[in-house]
């Protein structure tokens, strides 16, 4: 089966950038997802991805070339179905 075009035309003269949109389908929620998609900007970058991955959670959506940090993303874990935060003190594991 042919690969989906993801990126959309720009109107004559407008930019497109390319976004990385990470997501989760509703009904597979295990099975994380990142695709690229192109947009003005992020406004509208996020109203294509909510279009074009309507079943799934968007979690976070990224300018290509962005740069984030481990600080943006709190540490959790997967515990009876629900994740919970996570720090070094709650961890029985040494890790």
């Amino acid at each position: 089966m042919p690969a989906k075009n993801l990126f959309t035309e720009a109107p004559e003269g407008d930019k497109q950038e390319l976004f990385s949109v990470f997501h989760v389908k509703r009904n597979a929620p295990e099975e994380f997802h990142i695709d690229v998609i192109s947009a003005a900007d992020e406004e509208n970058a996020r109203r294509v991805a909510e279009k074009l991955f309507w079943d799934s959670t968007i979690l976070r959506i990224f300018r290509e070339g962005e740069t984030w940090k481990a600080a943006d993303y709190p540490s959790a874990r997967f515990i009876k179905g629900s994740f919970h935060a996570d720090t070094p003190a709650q961890r029985d594991d040494g890790v």
